[in-house]
């Protein structure tokens, strides 16, 4: 069974059916990086995300949400702004 994964500008929200409903996942470390504007998946699960805070690696099935900030690019800039508040979607299934 998949889910849906919604990137916002207030954290990562997962949907994994009517049964669970939503979860929001927010990263407290660093605020910047519940800025969503885009979702990838790898082919090994890993969830790539572009944040204000730059690109992060999330692992959705790793115990206490682990996630690694790779941070903007070198120039400082480089990342679309887009002026939505729902700034991704991807469906893991």
């Amino acid at each position: 069974s998949g889910c849906l994964w919604i990137g916002t500008d207030r954290g990562l929200n997962r949907f994994s059916g009517k049964d669970e409903g939503f979860e929001t996942i927010l990263f407290p470390d660093d605020p910047a990086v519940n800025f969503i504007y885009a979702i990838e998946e790898d082919r090994t699960g890993q969830v790539y995300l572009q944040t204000e805070a730059g690109l992060v690696r999330f692992d959705p099935d790793a115990p206490g949400r682990n996630y690694q900030d790779y941070g903007k690019p070198a120039n400082g800039g480089g990342f679309l702004q887009p002026s939505h508040r729902i700034g991704g979607l991807m469906y893991r299934h």
